[in-house]
């Protein structure tokens, strides 16, 4: 997804991201999710999301909200996400998981 592409050279500056309802559509880009390692707070609600949440997403040890709701993402959610042990809430409904 293009958007991510420049917020991503942020890296481990970055501890929270909230940029839902933007219908930016697209993939989950495994890269930014490996670039962006402090990410505590995710919200990509209704961004017309589509394909798999990557495995990357695994990376992030201190995540503890993803808002994943309201987009098309497909497939299952991967083992890696159990890495992320602080994470409360996981919010992924209105997808196809």
């Amino acid at each position: 997804m293009a958007l991510l592409e420049p917020i991503s050279r942020l890296g481990a500056q970055l501890k929270h991201l909230g940029v839902c309802d933007m219908f930016a559509g697209g993939e989950l880009p495994s890269s930014f999710f490996e670039r962006c390692t402090e990410l505590r707070f995710i919200d990509f609600g209704q961004m017309n999301l589509s394909g798999p949440i990557p495995a990357s997403i695994g990376k992030l040890s201190k995540l503890t909200q993803l808002l994943l709701s309201r987009n098309k993402l497909q497939g299952c959610i991967p083992e890696e996400l159990g890495n992320c042990t602080r994470l409360t809430p996981l919010s992924c409904h209105t997808n196809n998981l």
